[in-house]
Order: C-alpha cells, then structure tokens, then sequence
C-alpha cells in the first residue's frame, strides 16, 4: 500500500496576500492547466488514486511554543494526530471505528466528541490524502482567484471550497507546480478552543 511522508510547518499569519484577479472562460481553463501540472508534479505518472495511506511529521509553532505531531490517514476516512512536547504526548485525536475522539495527556482514556474539530479533522482527511485534481473529482470546488509574489516566489491563488462548505486557499508554485502555502480561517484545536484565527502552512521537504 503507497504510503506519502512529507514534513510541513504551520504559523498563525495574515490569510490571503495581495492578489490579482482572474474570471471566466480564462480562470476555468487556467484551473484545468494548473491541477494537471500540479498533478505531474506529485504523482508519478499522474495517477490518481494510489495512495491509500498517509503518515507524516508536523512542526507547529503555537502561543510561543515548539510542537512536534505525527498524522496518519487513510482513503477509508479514518485518521488520528498524536501531539508531543519535549518527547511527551500531551493531546490525540482521531476517526476511526469508535467514531470521533480526542485524549488530553493527562486523560486515561479517549472520550468521544461531537464539536466542531468533527468536521475540522473530515477537512483534514480530504486536504492530506488528496492532491487537487482529485479534490475535484471528489465533487469539491476548485476556482482560481489570481496570482502572488511571496519571498520572491510566484504563485498561482486557487480557492477550495469543500462540499460542507469549508473555504481554504492553496498557493501553487509557478515553477514547480506543487502546493508550497495554504491559508484559512479556522480553530486549530476545536476541543480545547473554539476560537478562529487565521493559519498559514508551508510545505518543503517534498518526497
């Protein structure tokens, strides 16, 4: 079973940069370019649907403190993140057969929840295992919004906007062609604080 590892770092930033606009017929067809290039870009041989697993290492930097995470996934929906600080678990959340959980460091079990982090980790599951074009053939909305110069990088702005809903944007690499930054609105942890803030991730480390 292919499994994908890659490393990101997340920051609470300013959502959406200083952006030019793009509309009509030219922002389909320039959609359409952009998920086949990024699509060649991670997937060898431009397949769709061959990865079944997921399992990688997050960096976050929250409220002045250094976290390290491990998320796993799988196309089947389930998924579970274990947080640590300084080599110890401090929170766990997860979808499996037992349905929606999460588990403080200090809990001796998991206890099931019905909170927004519910929808918060379906996001999750659809962004991690699912590169773009099948965003889109799993029936979410893909439009292009315009395009950015960040670090000296350009980039192509595409807004996602899931079934439920859900808004995001990903910044796609007018040379590599591969997801570097995405942008939303949202509560990092739910469970714990139900408040929205604005979130950058950067993705390097590509393997």
């Amino acid at each position: 079973m292919p499994v994908i590892r890659k490393i990101v770092k997340i920051c609470a930033l300013g959502l959406l940069a200083a952006i030019g606009g793009a509309t009509g017929a030219e922002n389909k067809a320039s959609v359409d370019v952009i998920l086949q290039k990024n699509l060649q870009a991670v997937r060898e041989n431009s397949e769709i649907g061959i990865i079944h697993a997921l399992d990688k290492t997050i960096s976050i930097a929250e409220a002045g403190a250094s976290l390290v995470a491990r998320y796993r996934a799988t196309d089947e929906g389930t998924m579970r993140i274990d947080v640590f600080a300084d080599g110890q678990r401090v929170f766990s959340e997860g979808k499996d057969e037992l349905g929606i959980w999460e588990w403080s460091g200090d809990q001796d079990a998991p206890v099931n929840v019905t909170h927004e982090g519910v929808a918060a980790l379906e996001h999750g599951v659809e962004f991690n295992l699912f590169v773009l074009a099948e965003l889109a053939n799993r029936g979410h909305k893909i439009e292009l919004v315009g395009q950015a110069e960040i670090r000296g990088n350009r980039y192509f702005v595409l807004m996602v906007t899931l079934k439920d809903g859900f808004e995001t944007y990903r910044f796609v690499n007018e040379e590599t062609w591969l997801v570097e930054i995405s942008r939303d609105y949202r509560a990092l942890h739910p469970g714990i604080d139900a408040t929205r803030k604005k979130f950058e991730t950067r993705y390097d480390q590509f393997e």
